[in-house]
């Protein structure tokens, strides 16, 4: 009887654990799961494309329902971006990878609004299969003639702030965002966008309510940093609730692992093409999603190339030649020079604006205002900012295309790619500033973004005085290498491209008015209209303004075999250390004036006080 017990006993609990594996598999089985592959900040390097849709087909062949999605900046890197108008080459391509939506970069308006109006145009014309573009935040009521001709063009491509894709059971929603950074990044930009973190939580709440999506992804041209108070990004992912992930473009940031907060997830994949962003994502009990899987795929010569891709990059190859590279009478391939060695990305600085200089020197006509430019003079400083800076020159013969892509930024107002140069006069004292920022804010503090290359200058700089107040000397480099003090009320001619030349004016706001660089005439009067001081040329068949790229290749041409530019570099800035408190405290610059004036302000209010209480202490005892 016993023994019959406890098989009947035996039985029940193997019914009962069945039943639970049974609940547990069946449980485990309705779990929902999506896979996403993702880019940003491909910047028209699209030959790295061809590569990586061969990742995409491989990772497809495993989930055909895999997401594709890029958060922006597709454009403006290479010489691909010179048909961005007429043939839409970096969207048109993005489609063929099979990518399902993509945002706004901020170099998607450096063709300013009728440029990127004749992409959106030129896309949606070709037939082609594009991604979706998605954009949450910005106002489109106003009525000037900027916002109105992108919007027209947006509205006839199908722009929305976002996007619903199924994949498998999991219903997906996509919106698009423009940054804080991004922004300050666009000088040609004139829309009007609204907080970044208010338009993202009201998209959210607006997708939730009307399409009861399992998964919301945000694709973000915002970008993270690591101060916490500028990684726009995660402050999203902290501020906005309901994003399950975040694409984060913007900063080329190369995140190994993602970024948590909250439920939220913040990634990134470098730029250029060279990583392709891949992850796997599971539903939790709560509804919410955690990343199972995390890649970022090296795209490199390992990777087969796609012919489909290849083929239709070699299409917009042969019209990049005609319809561009023919107006400076080059061809992609022409070899320009020789390179002695590979340079680093601040030896590049160096080599350009030592070609700046020597070719406008060389080639530079009177123009339309030869008085103001200061046509026929010297050029003292030529000058260019890390970020336009967007490709190394490697040992070897050096092309036309190797060039374009080293200087490959913006249009000029003659709506032929490329930033023109201009010529403008700032003082000695505004080139002190401008040496300040790159040591207090660049170079010497860590702050890559915001180094500055220049020819025809050097500095010294004592490391343990106050921040903008580093500079003690600086020098002009004489032709024959000899170097002559710069004076600080005197006008010296400076030629930099358009586009650093309107940054310049933000100095006043990055430093809260303790710095500033007016761009003025040869007279010295202020600038009203930096196109007035653009340098032009007639040695190119078709255009007239000088290029920046094209400066370049003409003064590698004069040079031939390019050198050795890491002494050069070394020699741009030389620390001159010194804990003497009167070198310390010498001319000191506005901001440390007010500083050691609030200081001695406080020691003499310390020491009045301190005398009164001894007066009144020895009265009281009398």
């Amino acid at each position: 009887m016993e023994t019959m017990n406890i098989c009947k006993f035996r039985r029940i609990a193997m019914c009962v654990l069945a039943a639970l594996i049974s609940t547990v598999f069946a449980f485990a089985q309705e779990k929902k799961t999506v896979d996403v592959m993702f880019l940003h900040d491909v910047h028209s390097f699209l030959d790295n494309t061809a590569r990586a849709k061969t990742l995409i087909d491989q990772q497809k062949a495993k989930n055909p329902d895999t997401l594709v999605v890029d958060a922006g900046d597709f454009s403006q890197g290479t010489l691909y971006q010179t048909v961005f108008e007429t043939q839409a080459a970096e969207m048109r391509t993005l489609g063929l990878l099979g990518v399902e939506a993509t945002t706004m970069g901020n170099h998607e308006f450096d063709c300013g609004a009728v440029g990127l109006a004749n992409m959106f145009d030129a896309a949606r014309k070709s037939g082609d299969k594009l991604p979706a573009f998605v954009l949450c935040n910005t106002d489109w009521s106003k009525t000037d003639e900027y916002t109105q001709t992108v919007k027209r063009a947006y509205d006839d491509f199908g722009g929305t702030d976002y996007v619903i894709v199924q994949k498998g059971d999991v219903k997906i929603a996509l919106f698009g965002l423009f940054g804080e950074n991004s922004l300050f990044c666009a000088p040609t930009c004139e829309l009007t966008f609204f907080n970044q973190y208010e338009a993202a939580q009201k998209t959210v709440d607006e997708i939730k309510a009307k399409e009861n999506p399992d998964l919301i992804i945000c694709l973000s041209h915002s970008g993270t940093d690591k101060n916490p108070k500028k990684s726009e990004d995660e402050i999203l992912a902290q501020k906005v609730g309901g994003i399950d992930l975040i694409v984060s473009g913007h900063t080329h940031s190369k995140l190994e692992k993602p970024i948590q907060h909250g439920n939220t997830y913040v990634v990134s994949c470098e730029a250029y093409c060279a990583y392709l962003g891949s992850l796997s994502m599971t539903q939790l009990d709560n509804g919410r999603w955690e990343i199972t899987r995390y890649e970022l795929l090296p795209i490199d010569e390992t990777v087969p190339v796609n012919a489909e891709v290849r083929a239709k990059l070699d299409s917009f190859n042969k019209e990049v030649d005609k319809q561009y590279l023919s107006k400076f009478g080059f061809t992609s391939k022409q070899v320009l020079g020789n390179a002695e060695d590979s340079y680093t990305h601040s030896e590049m600085g160096h080599v350009i604006t030592a070609m700046y200089k020597k070719a406008v020197e060389k080639y530079e006509i009177p123009g339309e205002n030869p008085v103001n430019t200061g046509y026929g003079t010297p050029v003292d400083l030529a000058v260019v900012p890390t970020g336009v800076v967007r490709e190394e020159l490697k040992k070897g013969p050096i092309t036309a295309q190797d060039v374009f892509t080293a200087f490959s930024l913006g249009i000029g107002p003659d709506r032929i790619t490329g930033y023109p140069l201009v010529s403008v006069y700032l003082t000695g004292k505004e080139i002190k500033n401008a040496c300040e920022i790159d040591c207090s804010m660049g170079k010497a503090a860590g702050m890559s973004l915001l180094e500055l290359y220049f020819a025809g200058v050097t500095y010294e700089y004592n490391p343990h005085r106050m921040l903008l107040d580093k500079v003690t000397k600086m020098y002009l480099i004489n032709s024959d290498g000899t170097k002559t003090p710069i004076e600080e009320n005197k006008l010296y001619r400076v030629v930099s491209d358009i586009y650093t030349g309107n940054m310049l004016g933000s100095v006043n706001d990055l430093t809260y008015g303790l710095l500033s660089l007016i761009p003025k005439n040869a007279d010295g009067s202020v600038i009203e209209n930096l196109e007035d001081n653009i340098i032009r040329v007639e040695i190119f068949p078709e255009v007239s303004e000088f290029k920046g790229w094209a400066a370049i290749a003409k003064g590698i041409q004069m040079e031939g075999t390019l050198g050795d530019y890491a002494e050069v570099d070394q020699a741009a800035l030389v620390s001159v250390p010194s804990r003497n408190l009167f070198k310390i405290m010498a001319h000191p610059s506005k901001f440390a004036g007010i500083v050691y004036g609030v200081i001695f302000g406080l020691v003499g209010v310390i020491v009045l006080i301190v005398v009164l209480c001894v007066c009144l202490k020895k009265k009281k005892r009398k």
